[in-house]
């Protein structure tokens, strides 16, 4: 890391060690940097964030930017730090970044933890296992030591936590219940729901099978539906772009176990029109064959159909909303649902949408205008200036997308950890 030859040295603390910012020489100064140097200065807290990264900055001028990545000066990423020096300026910074940061409590302490469970999991957690989060003792004082947030973030250490207390904790096996019976339906609906599409029409043949979203690649939702519910986002479900209704039928399933209605929106004629390598009328699915499929495999009491193209058939819904699923292909489509359905959304609402990969998004996870739903939800944010991130929920090209950050600042997501959990139930 360089400094400008102006600035005075600074002491940086290595957790016991200590580098000199000049180099006696007179030359022009440098700093060593180590992943676990920080100013030394009115330091009153331990906080921890996730994919830290640390771009160059005012070496005198700590500071939080807006994907929650603390700066200190440094230009490459640091992807194992554990502890997280912030001075008593920047208190409350750090509760307004996002996404990917849980409030959670510890001896009168409040920090961040980044977290995909439910609250009454988080509780637990914290009633059973305070030692994994807090060991104040080590610098004294008004000093929180994060060393939970290693595990995580990088291992399946809560994971093997949730299932081994499951049966101590009635809210942790009440959890584990609804992701079993969850998995077993979804494999069923994905098992007992395939058939060659006799109207398949894409031109690469995506339709060719009538099975859309199900199964394990579907479960990332029906584990925010219960996330979300439990920090308490009173809303409904909506999934727009139904096909055959396979996701229809999953969804119903979990909707109806939460006590939840799922709308379910599509046109019932295919695509509206031609984008891409999309021609009007694919993936077409008659309301009578969605219907049918959600009464043979899901809980057709849960649905409510809503018929018609997005800009007709969405305009004065007036349900409020804590998840909405899209897989509608379209940037234009994501563009007519958001402009009706985006103010229902509640405090603690989050997106869902597939269509998206890493490459559609920034590091900070802002979409970009890439085409299709990542273009749409482009669009529509910038025009509205909503500050919305992205994050990979999942195979497929699933993502989550925290609307208002701020409203959801403890949510984050781990695919490969929520895997590691299903593959255990």
């Amino acid at each position: 890391m360089r400094v400008n030859r102006t600035h005075r040295p600074r002491d940086y603390r290595l957790f016991g060690k200590t580098a000199r910012g000049m180099n006696g020489q007179g030359a022009k100064p440098r700093t060593e940097f180590h992943r676990h140097a920080v100013p030394y200065e009115a330091v009153h807290r331990v906080a921890w964030v996730e994919d830290l990264r640390l771009p160059s900055c005012h070496p005198r001028k700590p500071g939080i930017d807006a994907a929650g990545a603390v700066k200190y000066g440094s230009s490459r990423t640091c992807r194992s730090v554990t502890r997280i020096l912030l001075s008593r300026h920047h208190r409350r910074d750090l509760s307004t970044v996002a996404p990917g940061i849980a409030m959670a409590a510890s001896d009168g302490i409040v920090t961040e933890v980044p977290n995909m469970y439910p609250k009454q999991i988080m509780d637990a957690l914290l009633r059973s296992r305070p030692d994994w989060l807090t060991q104040a003792d080590k610098y004294g004082g008004d000093v929180l030591l994060l060393e939970f947030a290693e595990r995580i973030a990088h291992d399946c250490t809560v994971e093997d936590w949730i299932l081994g207390t499951g049966s101590a904790e009635p809210a942790i096996a009440a959890y584990l219940d609804y992701l079993r019976c969850a998995k077993a339906r979804f494999r069923q609906v994905k098992s007992s729901m395939g058939y060659w599409n006799t109207r398949a029409s894409h031109s690469l043949q995506h339709d060719k099978w009538s099975v859309g979203w199900a199964g394990d690649e579907l479960m990332p939702l029906a584990n925010y539906l219960y996330v979300v519910k439990s920090f308490g986002a009173a809303g409904d479900c909506l999934e727009c772009g139904a096909f055959k209704g396979s996701s229809t039928a999953c969804l119903s399933y979990v909707c109806g176990e939460l006590g939840m209605k799922l709308y379910c929106a599509d046109s019932f004629a295919g695509l509206p029109s031609a984008e891409g390598h999309y021609g009007a009328g694919d993936f077409v699915g008659s309301r009578a064959e969605v219907e049918d499929n959600v009464k043979k495999c899901g809980n057709i009491e849960s649905v409510h159909f809503i018929e018609g193209w997005y800009r007709e058939s969405l305009r004065g819904f007036a349900e409020p909303l804590s998840v909405i699923w899209m897989d509608v292909d379209l940037q234009q489509s994501v563009i007519d649902v958001m402009e009706n359905v985006f103010p229902n959304l509640v405090p603690g609402g989050v997106i869902f949408s597939d269509g998206v990969t890493e490459r559609d998004m920034t590091a900070d996870g802002r979409l970009l205008f890439t085409g299709g739903e990542p273009a749409g939800f482009c669009r529509f944010f910038q025009d509205r200036a909503v500050d919305a991130r992205a994050m990979l929920a999942g195979p497929k090209g699933l993502v989550l997308i925290l609307p208002r950050p701020q409203d959801t600042p403890w949510l984050r997501t781990y695919p490969h950890r929520l895997q590691y959990l299903l593959d255990r139930l």
